[in-house]
């Protein structure tokens, strides 16, 4: 009955708190002189609350209680299921009083808030920068500082992120965390699986303002624009960077070859019109082999023939 009351009849002597059960008003004098009674025996945390040392045990074990009966997604806390379901149902609980969308949980509502108050709570002692976010002043301090405390025990890199260094170390287990649901394919970067998850739903979000046509892949939007600005998508530092490559691959090929850009195939052709324009002998390789004088298409390949002798 004191739930539909109200009624709380036990009360904290030091903070004035009053509770309506007596294990809560228990948990809250705990805080106060700092007495954490249940202890974890693997990581050897203690909390104030026994519940709190059952969640903490979930983090050992992977055990995940919690499953969503419509993709079977399971989570270590109830109050993650209940935020999950929401992505299902559409439902968003918490409103934005300046833009209209909404959103499905409140901390982000309060995130948000702050790109439309500009309010920068979070300074730099060194120079000006200001920011409404913690994290972001952590990183601008770091970079500051030169400073780069997160390091890879293989290749003894360092990183001033943690993320990055995360990122980083997917190189060397080859974990690829991120699958699709269609196929069997796994990635280990997320932005990949979105990339392959496109070819299936055939969605192409990424449109060019001047000629409609979409892409499913912002880099290739990027360089289909340069088509009409006239830029080359690929700068000289990467043409002279695989160049090396290229030519190691045409000595392996069984035919003879080389390494061309178009550049020098359009000054070629230049150059072959120049010389058969200034040719006066009528009865070039390339007339020959086309009105198959003297019979030659009997003992040319059919390569010859079909690119005027350019080719055997």
């Amino acid at each position: 009955m004191r739930i539909h009351t109200g009624e709380n009849i036990f009360s904290c002597d030091v903070c004035k708190h009053s509770f309506n059960w007596k294990k809560t008003q228990t948990t809250d004098l705990r805080t106060h002189i700092g007495k954490k009674p249940f202890k974890c025996d693997l990581c050897k945390r203690t909390f104030y609350q026994k519940s709190n040392l059952a969640i903490d045990m979930r983090t050992h074990t992977g055990e995940k209680p919690f499953e969503c009966y419509l993709c079977k997604c399971s989570f270590n806390f109830k109050s993650d299921l209940a935020t999950h379901l929401r992505n299902h149902t559409g439902k968003k609980l918490f409103k934005r009083d300046v833009c209209k969308p909404s959103l499905n949980q409140k901390s982000y509502q309060m995130l948000h808030m702050r790109t439309h108050t500009s309010e920068n709570s979070f300074k730099c002692d060194v120079c000006k920068h200001s920011s409404n976010w913690k994290n972001v002043l952590v990183i601008h301090m770091i970079n500051l500082t030169g400073e780069q405390p997160f390091k890879c025990d293989v290749l003894k890199h360092s990183f001033n992120q943690k993320s990055i260094l995360a990122i980083h170390m997917r190189t060397h287990t080859d974990e690829k965390s991120f699958n699709c649901h269609v196929g069997k394919h796994n990635f280990n970067w997320e932005k990949n699986l979105a990339i392959h998850m496109s070819f299936h739903t055939g969605e192409k979000p990424f449109k060019c303002y001047l000629c409609k046509r979409s892409f499913n892949v912002k880099r290739n939007l990027a360089i289909h624009m340069k088509t009409y600005t006239g830029e080359k998508p690929f700068g000289v530092m990467y043409a002279s960077a695989v160049k090396g490559f290229l030519n190691m691959l045409a000595e392996k090929l069984p035919f003879k070859a080389k390494v061309v850009n178009y550049e020098m195939m359009q000054k070629e052709k230049e150059q072959k019109q120049l010389l058969e324009e200034l040719n006066e002998n009528e009865y070039s390789r390339k007339y020959f082999i086309r009105n198959n004088m003297l019979g030659c298409w009997d003992y040319v390949s059919p390569y010859e023939v079909e690119w005027d002798g350019r080719f055997r």
